[in-house]
């Protein structure tokens, strides 16, 4: 008997012509039913999205004050990835309902600390901008929220680690990649033309004093990264900037290293940094180096892009578009190695908005769209593509591409998965009808030589 999840097309169950499965059963493959998921997760979603839009709800406006807002600040970070992770992802704790209903009990705990922390805010609204008179009884209250927090925050990161990870694997990408490099194959990405065209015009609109500081932002596998490339080897961009620099900066690149790193992509040699740290044994490194790459920097229009900030130092990081001090040494801001006042412009990419909001300042914040329409269609089938080396050729999901596209998402990283699974299918469904002609036919040869030998 069919199953329940297997969905009829146009009166017709339809099949997949390059790997025979239904095609039903292909969507129902990218995206798991519903109907599956454990009681704790169906709980658990809810819970998380009602934080997640209470925080954004209340931190619409600027300069919104309420207690420990830093601490819920880090949380709804490391929620937001979470929570992307079990609706877009499917991402079930790897069957541990314990850790599932551990979970449930400390968003459940969030949503309560959070509503208290908001109700003491309240309280405050006619108070002067730069005094908050909490009552010893309000003190209190923080005071132990705070103390809960404390408790809960380690475990949120620890499973954000566990869910990166898993995303890791599931996609198959591997951390070990180029830090710096400028090299990309335009003719692999597919979609965000109107986008790219929006943040280019930010990136090369006059500024003559300044900077131009865009952001693009989002979740794991949203493609902010390949966004990114997009615009960087664009017609407009490599005319308007003689120098452009692409620089990973990752969760482990310090100060030095990041400097370094960019010295290394504007073509400094070692050697010549070593010489320049010995010059004056008084002076920090991370100035020296601040003060090479601004001198390499000087009296050029040039783009950067640091790719998967994932964690702000302030004020290291912040307000790029600041001047360095006249007397006093380069070590306080990345700022200061980035001279302005040349028509240059700086590209952040982050899945977080609230630190990619601290470096760009004043500056756009941009989320790629989703690939719903014709290019995620096209990503799906070039990843097939790539896989078995030949072309896609299947019409029954052709006339499904708008069901295969939704069901993924519009997710760049859940379209080339579901490409590659597909095409993994196809070579795993021909290497069995090889395998099982060739038995035929040596079944069919022991047959013969038995007639014979009978004979």
């Amino acid at each position: 008997m069919a199953s329940s999840n297997i969905k009829r097309f146009n009166g017709r169950r339809q099949k997949c012509g390059l790997c025979g499965f239904s095609t039903s059963s292909l969507i129902a493959c990218i995206k798991m039913s519903e109907d599956n998921v454990q009681p704790e997760m169906k709980t658990l979603s809810p819970e998380m999205k009602t934080f997640i839009d209470n925080y954004n709800r209340e931190n619409e406006q600027d300069n919104v004050r309420y207690p420990l807002k830093d601490m819920f600040e880090q949380i709804k970070s490391d929620l937001d990835t979470i929570y992307d992770a079990i609706t877009s992802h499917q991402y079930f704790f790897r069957g541990d309902t314990d850790k599932m209903r551990e979970m449930r009990e400390s968003v459940r705990n969030l949503n309560e600390l959070l509503n208290k922390c908001l109700t003491i805010s309240k309280k405050q609204r006619g108070s002067s901008k730069n005094c908050l008179n909490y009552s010893p009884a309000d003190l209190f209250r923080a005071k132990t929220a705070r103390d809960k927090l404390q408790k809960i925050m380690p475990g949120l990161k620890e499973t954000r680690a566990e869910v990166e990870k898993y995303m890791m694997e599931k996609f198959n990408i591997s951390k070990d990649v180029q830090w710096t490099s400028g090299d990309f194959d335009e003719s692999k990405i597919y979609g965000w033309d109107d986008q790219a065209k929006e943040i280019i015009k930010s990136l090369v609109k006059e500024n003559k004093e300044g900077l131009n500081v865009v952001g693009i932002v989002g979740m794991f596998g949203t493609g902010k990264t390949t966004l990114a490339q997009k615009i960087f080897v664009s017609d407009e961009v490599m005319d308007h900037f003689p120098l452009r620099l692409w620089v990973w900066v990752s969760e482990k690149c310090d100060r030095e290293e990041l400097l370094r790193r960019m010295l290394d992509n504007l073509g400094v040699e070692e050697d010549h940094i070593e010489d320049m740290l010995k010059v004056d044994p008084k002076l920090k490194k991370v100035g020296v180096l601040l003060f090479l790459v601004h001198l390499e920097l000087l009296r050029k229009r040039y783009l950067i892009v640091f790719d998967d900030v994932v964690k702000v130092e302030e004020p290291w990081h912040c307000e790029l578009d600041k001047e360095p001090p006249e007397d006093k040494e380069w070590t306080g801001r990345l700022a200061y190695g980035l001279p302005k006042g040349y028509g240059s412009a700086i590209i952040i990419t982050s899945s977080k908005e609230d630190d990619a909001r601290k470096m760009v300042g004043a500056g756009d914040i941009f989320t790629p769209e989703r690939l719903l329409k014709e290019d995620g269609w096209t990503l799906f089938k070039s990843s097939f593509e790539e896989v078995t080396g030949k072309p896609f050729e299947d019409t029954n999901l052709e006339n499904l591409w708008k069901e295969i596209t939704h069901k993924c998402d519009g997710l760049p990283i859940a379209l080339k998965a579901a490409g590659k699974s597909m095409a993994e299918a196809v070579i795993q469904k021909e290497k069995e009808k090889v395998q099982a002609e060739k038995q035929k036919e040596e079944e069919a040869i022991k047959a013969e030589s038995s007639d014979q030998s009978n004979a």
